[in-house]
This record gives structure tokens, sequence and C-alpha cells, in this order.
């Protein structure tokens, strides 16, 4: 590797190979005076100590932050299969790429194209299962590390791959600079000892610039750089939260982890009764008579258990169905006040009357609402039924969710697009290529309006 200092065409960025620096510089060279930036992006030096001092700017208090977050998921049912949906639903029918003309009215039609060398590099890396890896990324994490490869003359991109999020780490920034230089990527953070550690991947990352295909196609620190993707959040720095994260912070996710372990510990322990039977002492004397005191207590206790054996089989089985049951009372020759021999009372359930139930529904519709999931496409409809919702429901918030997906898609698609740009590919008409997901609409039965204009996307040009 070379050890000359080197900087981009346009002259803003350059790199220190021997101190491992990059050089913010203020102004372009060689560009004319209306192309310079007057000045670079300003990237805010974050001072926190909660990242640690070492070379790692720390994921949570214990740089484990990513791992809690899965373990939560895989602990709660309607994350779990919430958060896949999610990422399914984002990636709808898969990935095309094409170009967009522009008719007299302004209209914009969206015309998928197929170039040997794009699907080359589509089959090379199965775009597919990156892209699908990378929705479940952006779903669940707000953020993304897409690994990108050049070839030796670094004339192309020849390869994407996806790196975890779980595995990967950004570098502290740089002081001088605010750059994020590198990232580092270990599968096993829970051992973690020092960036010399033999399991740790030390990788470059593409740093912001006036331009970035030049800064990349001039940086020298090596063949593969990881792309920085990520959904744009508030405050945070380094790792972005998505929404759903309230569910943890606010404590919902707690509350609907507890009532099932809490009605497992019920089910495991409680004491399975339906009636509680009494039985008067004077009433034994009654049947076998005064002398019931004198009697042995093995004969007394046998007594016992012929009654008892002769009430249960009384009191179960198909044949007892529409039985009379006639108990003896005994009545105060004074005040007339009865008392009875056998007393039957039935327990009251709580878990067959679905005890905790309306706590599970809340817990689960404010997992919903953090997820910005419409609970009736998942088979609930809010409140006290919570039945499956009609098909018009589905259909509504089905449609209006997808209508809202080009945010999270176009994060997904921008390093794609960036290596189009890289890689000099265009549509025969010389227009740049653009890629977009395949977003699929229920429509009504009718084909009425909903159909006709479902939503703001381009039209496809097959």
């Amino acid at each position: 590797m070379s050890t000359t200092p080197y900087m981009n065409p346009a002259a803003t960025v350059a790199f220190l190979p021997k101190i491992s620096a990059a050089v913010r510089l203020n102004a372009g060279a060689g560009l004319p005076p209306a192309e310079q930036p007057g000045a670079t992006p300003t990237a805010p030096f974050v001072r926190d100590l909660t990242l640690g001092t070492g070379p790692i700017a720390r994921w949570g208090y214990d740089n484990l932050e990513p791992q809690r977050i899965l373990a939560d998921i895989r602990d709660n049912t309607i994350l779990l299969s919430g958060l896949d949906w999610k990422a399914r639903a984002l990636y709808g029918g898969g990935l095309m790429y094409g170009t967009f003309t522009y008719g007299d009215d302004g209209a914009e039609t969206f015309k998928p194209l197929r170039l040997p060398q794009v699907e080359n590099f589509v089959r090379r890396n199965q775009l597919h299962r990156w892209a699908m890896g990378t929705a479940q990324d952006v779903v669940t994490f707000a953020n993304a590390f897409p690994e990108l490869i050049v070839s030796k003359d670094r004339s192309e991109i020849t390869n994407i791959t996806r790196q975890k999020v779980p595995f990967c780490r950004w570098a502290r920034q740089n002081p001088a600079t605010g750059f994020i230089e590198n990232c580092f990527i270990n599968a096993n953070w829970f051992h973690w000892t020092s960036e010399n550690d033999i399991y740790t991947s030390k990788v470059p990352v593409i740093l912001p610039g006036y331009d970035l295909i030049d800064s990349l196609r001039d940086d020298r620190r090596g063949y593969k750089y990881i792309y920085p993707l990520s959904y744009p959040s508030h405050s945070e720095t380094f790792y972005q939260l998505q929404n759903w994260n309230a569910a943890r912070t606010s404590g919902w996710l707690k509350v609907a982890k507890s009532i099932p372990e809490f009605k497992q510990h019920l089910f495991e322990n409680q004491i399975s009764i339906k009636y509680l039977i009494e039985v008067s002492t004077w009433w034994w004397k009654w049947k076998y008579g005064e002398n019931w005191e004198s009697l042995p207590l093995e004969q007394r206790q046998k007594h016992m258990n012929d009654e008892l054996e002769r009430f249960e089989n009384f009191m179960v089985g198909t044949h007892a169905t529409g039985n009379s049951l006639m108990v003896t009372f005994h009545s105060d020759p004074i005040t007339q006040k009865e008392f009875a021999g056998w007393k039957i009372t039935a327990v009251d359930n709580k878990i067959k009357d679905g005890i905790y139930v309306e706590d599970s529904q809340e817990a689960s519709l404010h997992l919903y609402s953090t997820l910005d999931i419409d609970p009736t496409l998942r088979g609930i409809t809010p409140g006290k039924s919570m039945g499956g919702g009609s098909g018009s429901d589905k259909r509504v918030a089905f449609n209006l969710y997808i209508s809202l997906q080009q945010a999270f898609q176009d994060v997904v698609t921008e390093v794609l697009q960036f290596i189009c740009d890289y890689n000099g590919w265009t549509g025969p008409d010389g227009m740049p290529l653009v890629w977009r997901f395949r977003n699929a609409l229920i429509t009504t039965l009718d084909t009425g309006s909903e159909m006709k204009t479902p939503t703001k996307t381009p039209v496809i040009q097959s």
C-alpha cells in the first residue's frame, strides 16, 4: 500500500497513510469557481462518555446493545413476526432498475431495463438476498453496513456484501475532522479485548466529501469499504434508533413479557379445584349413629371414603346428566335455622375467565403502535373483541402502509445508486439508472377508484 499522501480530484478531502488521518480541505482545486464548494459539511465531534475511551464507539453502555435488542425481539411474539412482516413489506416484489421518462404533461414513467453488466452484478452478488437482509436491518436497527469491494484497477465496484448489524461497530470520530474513518467487525463482542483481537476486522469507511465517487476511486486504504447506511434520526451520531425502540424504553415491552411469564407460573403452581364440598360433623352421626365418634379411626376413614366415592361417581360421567341431588338439612328446633349436611360451592376459575387478557391486549396494541403496523393487518381489531377486521379495513390499511415505504426503500437503494454512478452504468439513452422495489397494492374486486390512483408512485411501463 502506498505511503504517499493523496487527495480526491475535487481537493476537498485528503488522506495521510503514514498516520491514518483524513484531512478536510477548505476549498477544491482545479474546478470552475461556480463548482467549487465554499466550505465543507460540518461534522460535529461528539463528546460522549458512554462511547468509551478506546478506538471503538460503544453501542450501548457495554457495547452489546444490538445483542440485547435481538434478545428482546426473540422473546416477543409481536416484535419477532412484526419486524419480519415490515421487512417483507419493504422488499415487496423485489428489486428492479430502469430509467425515468417524462411526458409532455409532466407525468413520470419508470421503464424497467435489463442490462448485461448490471445483470452480471446482480447474479454474482445474489442481490435479492442482500436486499432482503438489508431491509431487515433498516426496519429493525435503522442501520445497515454494506461492504463494497472495488476492482484491482479501482475502475468498478465488483461486489457488495451485507455485514450483519450486531457484528459491526463504528470507530470513534477523528477529532480533527469529525469523520468516522473505520468500521470494526467482530462476531464475538462479548469477548472482545482490543483492536488487535485476531477475530476483529477493521474495514475503512467511505469518507464523505465533495464527490464520493472520486473520493473512493482515489482512496488507497484498501479495496473494500463500508458504505454508511442509516435511516435519519434526531440526535444520534453513530447508531440510529428505530421508532419501535420506544416499546423497550417505555416499559410496555416489559409488561407484555411479564404477563405470559406470570400466567405460566400460575398454570404450573395452581391447584385446579372446581368444587368446594363441606360436610357437617352432625351428618356423620345422623348417618352412622350417635356412637360415630367412638368408632375406631380406620372404620370412620373407611365410611368417609365410601361416601366420597359414591358422591364422586354420582357427579361425573354422561350418565349423571339430568340427575337430581338430594341434600340433607338439619333444623334448629327453636330458631328453625337450617344447617346443611352437605354444602357444595363452585370455585371461581380466574384462569378460565381470562385473567390479564385485557392487560395483554393493551400491551399488544402499544407494540403495534410503535411498530407502525395497523393491527388489522395482523388479524386484530383494537377493542375488547380483538377480531380480525373486515377485508376493506385490511385493504385500506395495507395500501396506506405501502404508500409510506418510499423513505425506507430509498435508504436501501441508496448504495445501489452509488454503485451505478461509480461504475458508469446508464440506460441506452444515457439517463442514470434508478433502483426501485416492486410495490404490490391490494385493489377492490370491482377495480374502483382506489386501484386507479392508489399512490403517487410512478407508473411502471413494461
